[in-house]
């Protein structure tokens, strides 16, 4: 999340996670609840901690604690009350268990387009100094000391 950004980690994630959860209702072979369980692993996996960094991007820094805790209960809230509502609209909608996979992955799928459209990417980029880009050549062209542009490089530096 760091190198990328939270968008180009959270939105692939949703959709992995989402795209695993359509696969649910073909599980009629173990082998392919067994794929599904390992898309949905991928997916989560690569989103691992996504919700906490978000927080800590937008908590404003003079009262960080007190954000993060708010924060952190909402999520706690949205993660309890997650199942409950799709079981009541799996019950009151006479879904199957298919049905409600489906629902769920368009759920999946709504959050990949809002994250997408609307949540602000918090990784801040800056462009690389000229001894940084020259640090990075030196080894594609054989750490030759002539790449030093700051003379505060010495020569030891690319050998």
């Amino acid at each position: 999340m760091d190198k990328v950004g939270r968008k180009a980690v959270g939105v692939p994630s949703l959709v992995i996670i989402a795209v695993s959860l359509l696969l649910l209702p073909l599980s009629r072979a173990p082998a392919v609840f067994v794929l599904a369980a390992i898309v949905a692993g991928c997916g989560n996996g690569a989103s691992a901690g996504i919700v906490m960094t978000l927080g800590a991007d937008f908590a404003p820094a003079d009262r960080r604690a007190e954000f993060l805790g708010v924060w952190r209960l909402l999520t706690d809230l949205g993660s309890t009350a997650g199942p409950l509502l799709l079981s009541a609209v799996a019950s009151g909608a006479s879904l199957s268990p298919g049905g409600a996979a489906a629902v769920t992955a368009l759920v999946g799928f709504a959050g990949a387009f809002i994250m997408w459209r609307f949540v602000p990417e918090t990784l801040k980029r800056r462009t690389p100094t000229r001894d940084e880009v020259a640090l990075e050549l030196a080894p594609l062209v054989g750490g030759h000391s002539r790449l030093s542009v700051n003379s505060s490089l010495d020569d030891e530096t690319f050998e």
